[in-house]
């Protein structure tokens, strides 16, 4: 089994007066076919002292789907909501983690974590500002 480093997009709404709404779409490639989106955690502890969000994407390997060796993107898009970084200035950090339930040779592999890393500056502006 195998992951790699999730493509990360991120999406803005600038609120006026209040702290911004964000967006994450990520595609993670899979070397089997039958991998799918389990899910996601946020760790938002550190936001407003230190602007560091981190976000874990769940992939699990679903033994009713079959297994060929394609190359497979699994797609999260997550709606991250109001995030208070300090001076709109923030970094998410995203880990592709391989779930539990998997039926290939390589089981005995301990979860893999792939990173990447986008700043909060980066994000698209969704529409215009609201008011």
């Amino acid at each position: 089994m195998k992951l790699f480093k999730p493509q990360v997009q991120i999406a803005r709404r600038t609120i006026v007066g209040a702290p911004n709404e964000y967006f994450l779409h990520a595609v993670t490639f899979c070397d089997k076919s039958n991998y799918r989106a389990a899910g996601f955690q946020l760790d938002t502890h550190l936001v407003e002292d230190e602007g560091i969000l981190t976000v874990s994407l769940n992939i699990a390997q679903d033994i009713s789907i079959p297994e060929f060796n394609y190359l497979t993107p699994v797609v999260h898009t997550i709606d991250l909501g109001p995030l208070a970084f300090p001076d709109d200035d923030g970094i998410i950090t995203v880990e592709a983690v391989m779930r539990t339930g998997t039926r290939s040779a390589d089981t005995a592999e301990e979860e893999k974590k792939n990173k990447s890393t986008v700043s909060a500056t980066e994000a698209d502006e969704a529409g215009r500002p609201v008011p």
